[in-house]
């Protein structure tokens, strides 16, 4: 049985399916039986390794596809979208302009971090900054594809679980679950809907996160999983190429609520996790 999926970023799918009932007749021996048993997933393997396509050129085309959309495709908004930005937006200036963050030592030099801890001890607002040596379509893109292969591998170290929701050529819904990595803790879901715009042409381009309950009736709460918050704003700005290479300026302000009672030590190590997104956009 064939059923046509649907297409991820232009490269077609379809789920494959088949039940083969075969009998050798005669009297032959458990190990013939096994041997042949295994057998039978050898047509599938060949169909597969006809049209497989490598985990990085998946990737890579998936990249080309939305970058394509985001130089050259006029996108249409919604008022839900708009306001989404707009809020979005409002939240990046707000906390940008505050004097209350205190600088945060991250892995990578280039990458700049400022943290406040808000009611209690599970909640904080981060902030990052860094230098891309991208265009501004490519790190977007990069920053909002969340179900590409390269991220799917983190599944069972990084990442519990990601499930993805196309809405359209600009928005989505992503669900991802994650470990606190200590013993005893709940894992953390967070469910959120996001968005990007672009203004000024191809000067800036805002990505917006904010919280949903659009994938509970598909996707259920598990049992014993904490679900967490997080409103997060992404801003990149083109700037100036530099020895041919395209330079792009990406901040990020995100406030997260794990929820819960957690011990100091986690909030600290969330804390400094914060710059891990902007580190690997720019490797």
């Amino acid at each position: 049985m064939f059923e046509a999926l649907t297409t991820t970023s232009g490269i077609p799918q379809t789920r494959v399916t088949f039940a083969s009932k075969v009998d050798i007749k005669g009297s032959v021996p458990s190990f013939v039986m096994n041997r042949l048993s295994t057998g039978y997933a050898s047509n599938m393997i060949e169909l597969r390794k006809k049209f497989h396509q490598s985990d990085k050129k998946f990737d890579k085309d998936a990249l080309e596809n939305l970058v394509n959309i985001i130089r050259n495709e006029h996108q249409h908004y919604t008022e839900e979208e708009e306001e989404a930005i707009t809020k979005g937006k409002e939240f990046y200036l707000k906390c940008n302009t505050s004097k209350k963050f205190k600088d945060v030592k991250t892995p990578e030099q280039r990458v700049t971090m400022k943290f406040i801890y808000l009611e209690g001890e599970t909640q904080g607002i981060g902030i990052c900054e860094a230098v891309i040596d991208a265009s501004l379509a490519e790190c977007v893109t990069y920053e909002f594809i969340k179900d590409s292969r390269e991220k799917q591998a983190k599944l069972g170290k990084k990442y519990k679980a990601i499930e993805t929701k196309k809405l359209n050529g600009h928005s989505q819904l992503y669900l991802n679950r994650r470990s606190l990595g200590a013993q005893g803790l709940s894992e953390r879901e967070w469910r959120t809907y996001c968005c990007w715009k672009k203004e000024e042409g191809d000067k800036f381009c805002w990505t917006v996160y904010k919280d949903t309950d659009l994938l509970n009736d598909d996707l259920p709460l598990s049992s014993g999983t904490v679900l967490a918050s997080a409103t997060t704003t992404w801003m990149f700005e083109a700037l100036t190429t530099h020895g041919g290479i395209p330079q792009t300026r990406a901040t990020f302000t995100s406030r997260v609520d794990i929820k819960g009672s957690v011990p100091s030590f986690v909030m600290n190590r969330l804390s400094t996790g914060y710059a891990s997104s902007m580190i690997e956009l720019r490797k």
